[in-house]
């Protein structure tokens, strides 16, 4: 059972490097502090899924690395969004107990 690898379709290849680039462009967003919006790369996404799911499957077995890469990169901004986000929540802490420090003054001292 000699299976050949075939080339996939290329419309396949343009929707898996539109992904890719989404995710190569919303990471350097977020190194540079710029704003995120990833609903065009979810749409994205989904179109290729639906791409993959009605080609024929020997049309979609050459695209197995470019599919590991995109799930690698994902994977690679999630972190990076968790990291902000946790970094913004601690900042938002602090701003918000000078606030209130602010406003309400140092707690007295009780003795």
């Amino acid at each position: 059972m000699n299976q050949t690898m075939t080339a996939p379709r290329p419309e396949l290849i343009q929707e898996a490097e539109k992904v890719a680039s989404l995710v190569t462009t919303a990471r350097r967003f977020l190194g540079e502090d710029k704003m995120v919006d990833l609903s065009a790369l979810e749409g994205k996404v989904g179109a290729l899924c639906l791409a993959i799911q009605a080609a024929p499957r020997e049309d979609t077995r050459g695209l197995k690395p470019s599919i590991v890469a995109i799930l690698e990169d994902l994977d690679r901004l999630e972190a990076d969004l968790v990291a902000r986000n946790d970094e913004t929540g601690t900042e938002t802490g602090e701003t918000e107990r000078r606030r209130a420090t602010t406003a309400y003054g140092q707690p007295k001292d009780p003795s």
